[in-house]
């Protein structure tokens, strides 16, 4: 999502938090007319200092708006639980996913971990890592809200959250094919699930 410039990336590589090969966090200020996104995080005592403050910020932002929703399939272990915010942190829900549930007043079993889909930056879609029929029904929902063309476009990868709340790119796109990866901690918790031995 960011300009395509040698000078801008060096500033951004110095000043974004690795996530995955694919996502970065940075700091944002949310000013009353606008969001800037800061590139020099040592002024404010650098990611140690950073980190806290930005995960209490998140846990007082608004409540977004909550769908859940079965699979294509209409299987029920497939739910889909997505929130949509009106403000820029929405994706960023997804550090604090078990207060933005709790909030809504939604029970999940996050014990396995999650599969999760951030298209866009006011979007976040989960489903709970719970049965093998569950994973396979929610595949293509999540696939098909991955691939959603929504301003402020993030990711169109199928993330695993692991339940020590770090995440992990479980799926490639070439074109309209799309692959499942069952490695890392998303193989370990499939296992621990029975769907694979």
């Amino acid at each position: 999502m960011f300009p395509d410039e040698p000078e801008f990336h060096k500033q951004l590589s110095g000043a974004a938090l690795p996530i995955t090969d694919d996502l970065v966090a940075l700091p944002a200020v949310d000013h009353p007319d606008q969001v800037s996104t800061e590139l020099d995080v040592d002024k404010y005592g650098g990611w140690d200092t950073l980190w806290p403050v930005a995960i209490a910020n998140l846990r007082r932002l608004p409540h977004p708006a909550y769908r859940r929703f079965d699979a294509d399939d209409g299987d029920p272990a497939g739910a889909i639980h997505l929130f949509e915010s009106e403000d820029f942190f929405g994706a960023t829900r997804l550090f604090v996913i078990e207060d933005v549930l709790a909030a809504q007043g939604v029970s999940v079993d996050l014990s396995n971990g999650c599969l999760v889909v951030m298209p866009a930056r006011t979007v976040v879609a989960i489903h709970a890592v719970t049965s093998p029929t569950g994973v396979v029904s929610a595949m293509g929902t999540l696939r098909n809200i991955a691939w959603a063309e929504l301003p402020g476009a993030l990711t169109d990868l199928v993330h695993y959250r692991a339940p020590d709340g770090s995440l992990e790119p479980v799926s490639t796109r070439k074109g309209h094919e799309f692959t499942l990866k069952v490695t890392g901690k998303f193989e370990d918790a499939m296992r621990a699930i029975g769907a694979i031995s």
